[in-house]
Parts: structure tokens; sequence; C-alpha cells
């Protein structure tokens, strides 16, 4: 059974703007031409990829062939983390020219130290940074975590990459969450911007159990708890290389399907999600 607009209408998703879910393919240039698109839409809120700013795969691939120390690379990327305010020049023409708030990944150093950072740029320049507090395995060497998770904005939450597996894990389903703010907030719209590479089912798995509703269970002595509140959220996913929308829905026939996808794109573009509709956008027609 696939999803119908009837049922995305029944979700009752209402802002006042639209958002966008930009697939940029982890490549800086490809976002800023996306952004210039003319049809991309003005005043959207838009969402991109982990480290977008930055390209974690060029990152990635410089950890692997390095012939220097980590902590050469990591004084290399501290610098490269100092040039933030003249990366971001473009994008921040862009927002300003298109009216848009848009979220950015990239690396932010801080007093020698480096973050994994998600910053919104609107008219007025970077508006909000949110630094990544969950850290993957594979990045602990490289940026320290600042100790408190600060995700929940004024309409959306965000989790970045590993946080939405901090929040809830489907191969740990009895831990008790490590992001109880999320819980507590209860937003109706949760993102994840990722650089989720390998095992992206269990990216998918996560997303898709956090986006049914809210439902806390005692078996064999545990506490299971799924979801994020009672009527269900909306999750977008802008991964490397794909965008998924996920909600919760009614099927009366499979009601262990409490949720489910209602868009993807593995293409370079955008999806446009507004009240009543959802508009996939690959920039050579075919997703």
């Amino acid at each position: 059974m696939v999803p119908s607009i009837n049922d995305w209408e029944r979700i009752g998703f209402s802002f006042d703007s639209a958002f966008a879910l930009v697939n940029c393919k982890d490549d800086p240039r490809l976002l800023l031409r996306i952004l210039k698109h003319p049809e991309f839409p003005s005043g959207a809120t838009v969402f991109t990829p982990e480290l977008s700013l930055d390209g974690a795969r060029r990152t990635s691939r410089a950890l692997r062939k390095a012939s220097r120390s980590r902590s050469a690379i990591r004084r290399r990327t501290i610098r490269q983390a100092r040039n933030f305010l003249r990366l971001i020049r473009p994008f921040e023409n862009i927002a300003r020219e298109k009216d848009l708030n848009l979220w950015i990944g990239h690396y932010l150093e801080d007093g020698g130290k480096l973050y994994n950072a998600y910053s919104l740029l609107g008219k007025e320049g970077v508006l909000k940074t949110q630094r990544k507090e969950f850290l993957y395995k594979t990045e602990r060497w490289l940026i320290d975590s600042p100790g408190q998770w600060n995700g929940n904005f004024k309409d959306y939450s965000v989790l970045i990459c590993s946080e939405a597996s901090a929040f809830y894990s489907p191969l740990a389903r009895s831990h008790a969450t490590r992001i109880p703010e999320l819980r507590n907030a209860a937003p109706g719209l949760v993102v994840i911007p990722a650089h989720w590479v390998k095992n992206k089912l269990y990216l998918r798995q996560t997303a898709q159990m956090i986006a049914r509703r809210y439902v806390c269970v005692a078996k064999d002595g545990f506490v299971y708890e799924k979801g994020v509140r009672s009527e269900g959220v909306v999750v977008f996913v802008v991964n490397f290389g794909e965008c998924y929308v996920f909600g919760p829905v009614d099927w009366p026939d499979r009601p262990w399907r409490v949720s489910a996808e209602f868009a993807r794109l593995k293409r370079p573009g955008w999806i446009e999600v507004r009240d009543g509709s959802i508009v996939i956008k690959p920039l050579n027609g075919k997703n």
C-alpha cells in the first residue's frame, strides 16, 4: 500500500512557508547551482545535508589517503573552518536575493576546537547555529562535542546524522533515549541532515520510528518508547545523495506499519513541501 496525497493532507502539516530538501550530492558548487535555479522556491526554508558546505566526502577521502598524522589533518581542517565566513558569502547572497532561510552544514572552529555544525543563513547573515552533540565513532577524534544537545527550534527540531540514532536506535529499542529534550518539545517536524553512507536502511528505519505515533510499552522487564508525540511527526531526511519525507499514516490492514515514505529523491534537485502538496524537482527531469 502506497500513501496517497489524501494521507498527506490528513497529517495536517501546516506552516507559513514552503520547505525545500536539497540533494546536492555533497557538492557546494552543485548546491549553489540548485539554489539559483529559476524554479527553486523563493521564501522557502531550505535544508541541506550534513557538512554540505565543506564536503564530508572530501574529508573522508583525505582521512583514508593521508600520509600525515591525524593532528596535521585536524590543523588543516581548523584552517578550513576559519574560512567559514568567506565560504558562505555566495550562499548569503542567494539567501538575500530569494528570501531564503537556508540551513547549511559545515565545520565550526571555536577556541582551537572543531565542531560539526548546522547553521541557518538569512537576510542578516548567520541567524542560528546548532553544534552536533552525539558524534559518530569515526569523527570523535576530529570534532569536540559541546556537551548539550541544542536542536530544538521554533517550528521544528534538527537531529544531525548520528543524533537520530542517539534519540532512537532500532538496535537498542529498550534503551532510554539520549535526547529527551526532543519529546519534551514535541515538534510537528523533525529534520535529519546526514552524511550516512553505510547501511542506509538503518537510517530509514530510525526515521520511520521517529515519524510514527508515540507509543510506550512495557515488555519482558523493559520499557519500549517509539515516536515523539501522539499524533506522530513529519520527518525530513536530507542525506548524502538522497532525500526522503516520512509521516504517520493509518493503515487498518497493516496496523504494525504506522509511518510511511511520502517522497524520495536520489538525483540532484530538491523536494518542495507545502501544506497540501509535495513536489519532487530533479534537475534533469528524472528521478
